[in-house]
């Protein structure tokens, strides 16, 4: 059994592998260094797995922590995924294959398995990013921009009356009309 974690900005997403698959899937959220306690909480009464497998944007003092607290708890190491210039079929269109974000990476190549041919690929987090790839199987490039978390803190902070006509915010319940109607901005 692998235990699976996604070290995200914001939040740590984990999942247990048997081999095909994801069973026990949960996620905390990190943020404002609540790392080490949501580390903590996950591994304190785990299972021993086989491995465990880490992909790892939220910089490299995030990830020795994770090794840390992974080897303190189960006595070795954990495996870093890195973003390489092909597997799969799939071939990185960075002239650098490291610097296309490990996470992108991961989801174009699991989109590529699941499904080879032309692929628009959307990742939405705390950025979200867009990633084209051909029918090749070559990645054509992307986008990265803030995710709605982040532009509403940034608009919020940078204009002055927006928060005299901002309602709650977004959530997942909120209609899409709503983004074209008034209540958008909870005004009549």
């Amino acid at each position: 059994m692998r235990l699976l974690l996604d070290l995200g900005n914001t939040r740590l997403k984990w999942a247990w592998s048997p081999g095909e698959g994801l069973v026990g899937a949960g996620h905390a959220t990190h943020r404002n260094h609540g790392l080490p306690a949501a580390l903590t909480e996950l591994l304190r009464d785990s299972a021993v797995p086989d491995e465990v497998r880490v992909a790892n944007v939220a910089g490299p003092a995030a990830g020795k922590l994770v090794a840390e607290a992974v080897f303190a708890r189960f006595g070795f190491s954990p495996v870093f995924a890195r973003s390489r210039a092909a597997a799969y079929g799939l071939k990185n269109g960075y002239r650098e294959p490291a610097q296309l974000g490990v996470d992108r990476w991961l989801a174009m190549c699991a989109a590529w398995r699941k499904r080879p041919g032309p692929l628009c690929v959307v990742d939405a987090g705390t950025a979200v990013t867009l990633d084209v790839i051909a029918a090749d199987g070559t990645h054509s490039g992307g986008l990265i921009f803030p995710g709605v978390a982040l532009m509403v803190a940034a608009l919020r902070q940078e204009t002055g009356d927006l928060d005299q006509f901002a309602g709650p915010g977004f959530s997942p319940e909120m209609p899409t009309i709503c983004a074209a109607d008034r209540d958008a901005l909870g005004t009549d």
